[in-house]
């Protein structure tokens, strides 16, 4: 029997006793009770947010961050008017444009955004066709306002404890 035979033999063993010894570890050897209890609800979407955005390319970065600001400026004063729409302001960007051989830089683009929240969908949706004639419009989503998502909770954690009981 060669050498490598006597003391691989003994230690695979251990290795493998030492292996199973974390499965023995969390194994709880004592008895135990499993309780729970659940409750569930539909909650409608209440809450709309719009994402617009002013973007310009041209040679000169100054006329172009000029040109932003002015769009901006003006998209915001209208949003901030109706009451019951959120107004804030999102990133703004300024990168260069290469040529089509990516050495040289032939340009510049300009690119600001604007985020609008409110749960007036029709308020909203008419700020957004007005400012859609001096912004573009990135996106629209829908969501659970906050408030409304704090009251579903604290209901469901009532249904919750009284179906335990």
């Amino acid at each position: 029997m060669s050498c490598f035979s006597r003391i691989g033999a003994p230690l695979t063993l251990a290795f493998c006793a030492l292996l199973s010894q974390p499965t023995l570890a969390d194994q709880q050897l004592y008895n135990q009770v499993s309780l729970r209890a659940e409750a569930s609800q539909s909650i409608a979407h209440d809450e709309m947010q719009v994402s617009l955005y002013s973007e310009a390319q041209g040679s000169d970065p100054a006329s172009l961050a000029s040109l932003i600001s002015k769009n901006m400026n003006a998209a915001v004063a209208e949003a901030r008017e109706v009451k019951a729409v959120k107004v804030s302001l999102g990133s703004r960007n300024s990168d260069p444009v290469y040529d089509s051989k990516g050495q040289k830089i032939t340009g510049w683009r300009e690119r600001a955004d604007l985020r609008l929240e409110s749960s007036d969908f029709a308020a909203l949706s008419q700020l957004t066709a007005s400012l859609l004639g001096k912004l573009q419009m990135a996106g629209m989503s829908f969501s659970i306002a906050q408030g409304t998502r704090q009251q579903a909770e604290d209901s469901l954690y009532k249904d919750a404890i009284e179906a335990f009981n």
